[in-house]
């Protein structure tokens, strides 16, 4: 997929605005399916078991920037601009957050690995291509409940509630249209004990945060009991 966008966001200096540099090209790949098989011996079947854990597993996803100078400039500006490039984007040994003007809504998390090198393409124009390497999904900026109405996307969002007053027991339904399963943060004025898939969580006072309590996609059905105020905090991921 490629696209002719703006700019980016990234190490929270914008490509543009901040170091002057045009993006002319980007190509946001689509991260491929992780698939593990196993064959079963003297047979043609074989089983899948790349959705073990509950949803299927994909590979990181690569984001190729390619940004030029647009103004010529000097040969003896050109090891600046490239440790001014390599400051900017190579300075975290980990995953930030990587903004893509095109991609309104969502951010992705990644990473820049390999060099960067400034090319000479024309008469004092200089190119640089960077590769990001990232989390698969794409992240929405905004907690699903959300109220924002501007933003509200008729073919990809879902109006719902996600903040409960519990008195004894109820039944809650909530959406997760995203492609990916999510840990919610649950924050809850007193102790709850919820039931998901037959198996029941004990949710402490307070902010909750646990890998193990994952809304898988679609329908999230919960029987939560408790009295009190309990509130479900989650972004989708989207391929």
């Amino acid at each position: 997929m490629s696209y002719l966008s703006r700019g980016i966001s990234f190490n929270k200096l914008h490509s543009y605005e901040d170091m002057n540099l045009t993006l002319v090209k980007i190509e946001i790949e689509t991260p491929n399916k992780k698939k593990i098989f196993e064959e079963i011996p003297f047979s043609n079947e074989q089983f899948d078991f790349s959705e073990v854990f509950g949803s299927q597993c994909y590979e990181n996803r690569k984001i190729i920037c390619t940004f030029n100078t647009l103004e010529q400039i000097e040969i003896e500006y050109v090891e600046t601009l490239r440790v001014k490039a390599i400051n900017w984007l190579m300075k975290n040994g980990r995953r930030d957050i990587l903004r893509v003007d095109q991609v309104p809504g969502y951010y992705f998390s990644g990473e820049v690995i390999d060099g960067i090198n400034p090319e000479l393409v024309e008469n004092q124009i200089y190119e640089l291509t960077v590769t990001f390497d990232c989390y698969p999904f794409k992240i929405s900026n905004e907690a699903e409940g959300n109220d924002i109405w501007d933003i509200f996307n008729f073919e990809l969002d879902i109006a719902q509630t996600i903040d409960y007053e519990i008195k004894g027991q109820q039944k809650i339904v909530l959406y997760n249209n995203g492609a990916n399963n999510v840990s919610p943060m649950i924050t809850a004025t007193s102790n709850f004990e919820i039931t998901m898939d037959n198996t029941i969580y004990s949710i402490k006072q307070g902010v909750t945060e646990d890998d193990d309590f994952k809304f898988k996609q679609g329908e999230v059905h919960l029987l939560v009991k408790g009295n009190g105020n309990i509130n479900f905090k989650f972004y989708k991921e989207m391929l």
